[in-house]
């Protein structure tokens, strides 16, 4: 069974928090028109959930697989793997994490899983993928 969490950086801090998303009111009742949303969290302290405000662009689904180091992979990641083009062979490739709606999964299709690294995400280090263009 796959593992459903969530990440997204806080508004008040810019750290990422991990947890379930739950969107506010505004945004169950108008859809996107909401730019944010929470990350509930586990307050060890108080023993209380917390909802922790985060910018709603940064919210990326956990893929359910973990890099070649262990490293959990995360919509918006941006990862290096070596990819299968057939009779062209393998050749190594920076691409971002994102859920491909034609097939209906997270676009691995073509990776060789065991070479997948996680070296950034989308909204830290955008320059990474402008570096393969």
């Amino acid at each position: 069974m796959r593992e459903i969490k969530f990440r997204g950086k806080r508004v008040d801090n810019g750290e990422w928090v991990y947890g379930a998303f739950v969107p506010d009111a505004t945004e169950r009742t108008h859809g996107d028109m909401v730019t944010w949303g929470f990350i509930s969290g586990h307050n060890i302290e108080s023993g209380r959930i917390e909802s922790i405000e985060v910018d709603r662009k940064s919210v990326g689904q956990y893929t359910g697989l973990k890099d070649k180091n262990g490293v959990e992979i995360y919509e918006g990641d941006v990862v290096k793997a070596d990819m299968d083009f057939g009779p062209g062979g393998m050749m190594e490739q920076i691409t971002n994490i994102y859920w491909d709606e034609c097939t209906g999964g997270w676009q691995f299709n073509y990776f060789d899983k065991s070479t997948i690294e996680v070296i950034g995400n989308i909204y830290e280090n955008h320059e990474l993928l402008e570096a393969r263009m």
